[in-house]
C-alpha cells in the first residue's frame, strides 16, 4: 500500500476517514491493509459481503445507514477497498449520501484496477439488470497496488485479464500482440506495466466522454452479450452451474460480438481465432442451450447503448477501429451457435 498517498490524504483537510471493505478480501489481504488500519480506527471501518450477488438495495442501504451512524459529513472521505462490485456500490452510496462525499478507491482485483476504479461509473443492479441504477461520480483518488494480485485465486485473476484483452483489441495491433505474449498465470510477470497501459487506454475514452454518450461506449466491446450472460448466469445458477464472473462473461461477449463483426465488417477472422485459443487455454467454457437464447436476447434489450427497439453492440472494423452497429436477433443467435460449436456443445 502506498503510505505516501495515505499520508497525503491525512493532510488534505478531511474531517474523518472512513473505510468500506470487502469482508472476504480483508481476511485474505490483511497484511497489505495494515497501513490503512494504522490510520483508521476499527469503529470507522465497515466490512460487508461484496460480489455481484450483493450489489443491490439491501447492501446499499447498509452502507448509507453506516455513514449516517458514523455522522459522515460532506468533508468526510470514504476509502473503498475491494473488487469492482464493491467500488460500484460504495461509490454510488457516496455519490448520493448528502448529494456526494469524496471517495478513494483501492481496487484489490485485476478487473477493478483496470475497469471499475477508472471513469466514475457507480451503480447497483436492479431486477436482474446490471448497473441499472447509478450515477457518475469520479473518485478523489485511486490507489493501485499490484501486490493485491498475489491474494487472488487463478479464476479471479484470469477473469480480470479479459478486460485487458478488450482494451488491447481497442488499442490496435501493437497492444494486441503485446497482450498475446503476456502470461497472466505468472504472478511475477510485469503486471504494473500492463495495468498502467490498460488504464491509459480507458482514460483516453473517459477523458473525452465522461458521461458515456459517445466514444466512451466503445469500451463496451463484448459487453452487450457479456452483460446479458452474466446477469442470466446469476439468475439460473446452481452448485453444478456457478454464475459467471464479469470478465468471464465479457470473454464470451467478445467472441460472439467479434464473430458478428467479422460477418458484418472487414474485421479479420485471425484475431477471433487467437482469442478462442486463449479462451480454451485459460477458461472453462460456460455452456448454454438454444432454448435459452430467447431469454438472453431479452436481457440485451435492456442494454444502455440501445436506441429504440434495436440491440446495439460495439464491433471492430479492424484492430483499434471500433464502431457501433445495430444487430438482429438472428445475428445474435448465429453468434451463439458459433460459440457453442467452438466449445463442443
Amino acid at each position: 500500500m502506498n503510505q505516501e498517498a495515505l499520508m497525503t490524504l491525512q493532510s488534505e483537510g478531511f474531517d474523518r476517514m472512513l473505510l468500506l471493505e470487502d469482508a472476504d478480501m480483508a481476511l485474505a489481504s490483511e497484511p497489505l491493509l495494515t497501513p490503512l488500519y494504522q490510520i483508521i480506527s476499527s469503529e470507522d471501518r465497515l466490512r460487508i459481503k461484496a460480489g455481484e450477488e450483493h450489489k443491490a438495495f439491501a447492501s446499499l442501504t447498509q452502507i448509507l445507514d453506516w455513514l449516517l451512524e458514523r455522522r459522515a459529513t460532506r468533508y468526510t472521505i470514504l476509502l473503498i477497498a475491494g473488487g469492482g462490485a464493491l467500488l460500484d456500490m460504495g461509490g454510488f452510496a457516496a455519490a448520493i449520501y448528502k448529494r456526494g462525499i469524496p471517495t478513494v478507491y483501492i481496487p484489490t482485483t485485476l478487473l477493478a484496477m483496470v475497469d471499475a476504479s477508472i471513469g466514475g461509473k457507480t451503480a447497483i443492479d436492479y431486477k436482474g439488470v446490471k448497473n441499472l441504477i447509478g450515477a457518475f461520480s469520479l473518485p478523489h483518488r485511486v490507489i493501485v497496488d499490484p501486490l493485491f494480485l498475489r491474494t487472488l485465486d487463478s479464476r479471479e485473476l484470469i477473469a480480470g485479464y479479459w478486460e485487458l484483452v478488450k482494451h488491447a483489441l481497442l488499442s490496435g495491433k501493437e497492444a494486441w500482440y503485446a497482450i498475446l505474449s503476456f502470461d497472466p498465470i505468472n504472478r511475477t510477470a510485469p503486471w504494473s506495466d500492463i495495468i498502467q497501459t490498460s488504464i491509459e487506454t480507458k482514460q483516453v475514452y473517459v477523458s473525452t466522454d465522461l458521461y458515456d454518450l459517445g466514444v466512451r461506449q466503445y469500451l463496451n466491446l463484448g459487453h452487450t452479450i457479456g452483460h446479458a450472460l452474466e446477469a442470466y448466469s446469476h439468475k439460473v445458477a446452481t452448485p453444478n452451474r456457478p454464475p459467471l464472473r464479469h470478465g468471464e462473461a465479457v470473454l464470451i461477449g467478445l467472441i460472439c460480438e467479434l464473430y458478428i463483426a467479422h460477418a458484418r465488417t472487414s474485421f479479420p477472422i485471425e484475431p477471433v481465432r487467437q482469442l478462442i485459443s486463449l479462451a480454451k487455454e485459460l477458461q472453462s467454457p460456460y455452456l448454454f442451450s438454444c432454448k435459452e437464447y430467447g431469454t438472453l436476447i431479452e436481457y440485451m434489450y435492456a442494454d444502455k447503448k440501445n436506441k429504440g427497439d434495436k440491440v446495439t453492440i460495439i464491433a471492430l472494423e479492424e484492430l483499434g477501429k471500433p464502431l457501433r452497429i445495430e444487430i438482429s436477433e438472428e445475428e445474435i443467435k448465429e453468434s451463439f451457435d458459433f460459440y457453442r460449436e467452438i466449445f463442443g456443445q
